[in-house]
């Protein structure tokens, strides 16, 4: 775990979606890692599955993006341990910048898409309401 730790910079950004909060800093990530590798069996690993690389940017940042699961020594999965990362490399080589998306233990998208269809109305009637009162906003500038 110290060397997957040592790979990040000091001040990052790093977000794991299954948790609240931001992480901005290699130690308090740390904790939230050990924390995080506590509840798996002592044998578990990260499997990368797939990888895709962009070319650096003009300010030196390689993005990278990761699709993963958990699995033991001898090449069994976890169940609900797959995942996908992006991440953001600078020049120095350290990533400083995660966003860790893991597969949910509970599968709600039935629920959410019917959660969305009640919400959507109301999300239409407040972006009409915005509008409105933007335009009612810039009439009275002139």
């Amino acid at each position: 775990m110290e060397a997957a730790v040592s790979l990040f910079a000091e001040k990052l950004t790093y977000e794991d979606t299954l948790f609240p909060g931001v992480f901005k800093d290699r130690e308090t990530l740390k904790k939230h890692l050990y924390t995080c590798a506590d509840s798996l069996p002592e044998t578990f690993r990260f499997v990368v599955d797939d990888l895709a690389i962009a070319p650096i940017d003009t300010e030196g940042i390689t993005k990278i993006g990761v699709q993963w699961h958990v699995g033991l020594d001898d090449g069994t999965q976890l169940p609900f341990t797959r995942g996908c990362s992006l991440y953001k490399v600078n020049k120095e080589g350290e990533i400083i910048y995660g966003f860790d998306v893991p597969e949910p233990t509970a599968k709600t998208g039935a629920l959410s898409l019917q959660l969305l269809r009640l919400v959507n109305p109301l999300l239409v009637q407040l972006q009409k309401m915005k509008s409105n009162r933007q335009a009612q906003a810039s009439s009275g500038d002139q």
